[in-house]
């Protein structure tokens, strides 16, 4: 295996373990044993962390005693990136597959209360949103807030370009909270992890931007409307 194809497998894992599994960290140890794959020298995964820190993982936590100890949460531009090669979770799966038997779905995932869990994978439950709500409006404003929040705080992002992409990002995910309905993976990765990672900036700043009470709003919507708590 070389190091792309260890490095491709590895970011395929974490999807897995995040969109599949509901993860938020996975560490390197649990993906080696869980996929069956390992890097063949230790300082792949330096290098695939330097290659993909704020990018294609939202962070690292690193810890003294060894690589296998260290964490990954993947960022947005990892789901795109994993969700831009492969057609759906089962084509990961089967990416994956051809070293190691993967995990079953966890207890919570088979208990799922309707017939359309079993059949409809989690990412693509469609989620219909009533703008007549005042639960909806009150994120629609919640989201027009934070961009307004931002756009008007220079401190907030490290450089123009970081600025730019939060805005940006922003700004979609305002956009994706206007449509009829949205697939749950559009919530999470469009607009929710917009959020976090607006908030994570301004925390480097200083900045509070209240995003919690924002993101719990959403949650509540998406779980009074699939039954789903993510």
């Amino acid at each position: 295996m070389t190091y792309d194809e260890y490095s491709e497998r590895f970011l395929a894992a974490l999807y897995l373990e995040t969109e599949e599994f509901g993860a938020t960290y996975v560490s390197a140890q649990k993906i080696h044993e869980t996929y069956g794959f390992r890097p063949e020298r230790s300082n792949w995964i330096q290098r695939m962390t330097d290659d993909w820190e704020h990018t294609f993982f939202k962070d690292v936590t690193k810890v003294i005693g060894g690589y296998d100890g260290w964490n990954f949460r993947l960022s947005p531009e990892g789901y795109r990136h994993i969700e831009a090669n492969f057609r759906d979770v089962g084509e990961v799966r089967e990416f994956l597959d051809q070293n190691a038997l993967l995990p079953e779905p966890s207890t919570a995932t088979e208990l799922r209360d309707s017939a359309e869990a079993e059949i409809v994978p989690a990412a693509n439950r469609l989620v219909r949103l009533d703008h007549n709500q005042p639960e909806y409006r009150e994120v629609a404003r919640g989201l027009s807030e934070l961009f307004e929040q931002v756009r008007q705080d220079n401190q907030i992002g490290e450089t123009a370009e970081e600025r730019d992409r939060l805005l940006r990002s922003l700004a979609a995910a305002t956009e994706l909270w206007s449509a009829a309905e949205l697939h749950l993976i559009q919530i999470r990765v469009g607009i929710i992890m917009a959020i976090e990672d607006t908030a994570s900036a301004a925390v480097k700043v200083g900045k509070a931007l209240g995003e919690a009470l924002l993101v719990d709003a959403i949650k509540r919507i998406v779980k009074l409307a699939v039954g789903i708590e993510f």
